[in-house]
């Protein structure tokens, strides 16, 4: 038997979805965070974790102050995939490489902009009207 653990993704792209259909943010914060525990675990490390994400709407600049709807630090402006953009560093592909030596560093970047692009991959943005 093989077991799918996508309730927390999933949850994330029903929260999209009703952004696209409704133009604003609206879902069940419970619900959100069980769907979190489900595809993990209640340790306290996830536990604490849920206690400082949320999905909600972030204004970006550089895209003309238009809203970026996604997963983001809670009662901040930050975006989840931007602090992930921001692991695709040197200094954090000498770690993976110390832990991982069989990597090549192009595949340890390929892999942190894969991460990138799901996080960005999971966002709604605001259009121009």
């Amino acid at each position: 038997m093989i077991e799918k653990k996508d309730d927390f993704i999933r949850e994330i792209l029903s929260i999209s979805q009703s952004v696209v259909e409704k133009e604003k943010v609206d879902y069940n914060v419970e619900k959100f965070k069980e769907s979190f525990f489900r595809q993990s675990s209640h340790s306290p490390e996830n536990l604490e974790s849920m206690n400082y994400i949320e999905y909600g709407a972030v204004r970006i600049k550089y895209l003309g102050n238009r809203r970026v709807f996604g997963l983001k630090v809670k009662d901040k402006d930050i975006l989840l995939s931007d602090i992930i953009y921001f692991l695709e560093s040197d200094e954090i592909c000498r770690i993976i490489k110390n832990e991982f030596p069989e990597l090549t560093v192009k595949e340890i970047e390929a892999v942190q902009r894969v991460f990138t692009i799901i996080m960005s991959g999971l966002e709604c943005l605001e259009l121009d009207d």
